[in-house]
């Protein structure tokens, strides 16, 4: 455009495969997450004397770690879902640009004026 600004619309479009790859990355990642699974002998902790530590409850780290790992999924689920969103997103901004380019190209007001 000549009023100062240009929209690189390729970079935008590049920018989308980016996202796209982001989502393909994170795939086997949620994957894993999902498959994560440790049980309460995971998280006990003997004392050496032959007895338990109280403040090594088991159940209490088992809780905390089944949260942790549904809270993992979740984002996990989140990005895999919403990054080729992002992508989508891009190529119709790209696009929409693009055509509004042409429009201005088809009535470029300054013409008119002159005339």
């Amino acid at each position: 455009m000549t009023d100062g600004y240009t929209v690189v619309t390729g970079a935008v479009r590049q920018e989308a495969t980016k996202w796209d790859g982001f989502a393909e990355e994170v795939a086997p990642v949620h994957v894993a997450a999902q498959n994560a699974s440790l049980g309460p002998f995971a998280f006990f902790v003997a004392d050496p004397t032959g007895g338990l530590l109280p403040q090594f409850d088991a159940g209490v780290h088992l809780t905390s770690y089944k949260g942790y790992v549904s809270y993992m999924e979740q984002l996990l689920a989140g990005a895999e879902a919403e990054f080729p969103q992002i992508a989508d997103a891009l190529i119709k901004i790209a696009t929409a640009y693009e055509q509004a380019e042409k429009v201005f190209e088809l009535t470029n007001l300054e013409e008119i004026w002159k005339e």
